[in-house]
């Protein structure tokens, strides 16, 4: 998705808590190309705690599950990824 030609065009992270592809355009707007996955919780103790608690939130015999899927609401889907979504907050901070 990004060219070697010299455009408007840069690859980085927006701060929404989801990693992103994104494109800033001459009116200084952002859009979301491309991205993965849901944004970890907050305080979620970094790349490994994050990593413990989708194994404790997918396995219901683990001494946490109940306490985590708590915490991080019923619905949390790890593999959801909603581009509308992170466009409509981009959208907003401009």
């Amino acid at each position: 998705m990004v060219g070697t030609a010299r455009t408007s065009r840069f690859l980085g992270t927006v701060d929404l808590g989801r990693a992103a592809l994104a494109r800033r355009c001459s009116t200084t707007a952002i859009e979301c190309l491309d991205g993965a996955r849901a944004a970890p919780p907050e305080d979620c103790g970094g790349p490994a705690g994050y990593a413990d608690s989708l194994k404790a939130i997918a396995d219901p015999e683990h001494e946490q599950h109940a306490e985590l899927r708590e915490w991080v609401g019923g619905d949390f889907d790890p593999e959801r990824f909603e581009i509308a979504d992170i466009n409509r907050r981009l959208a907003r901070l401009g």
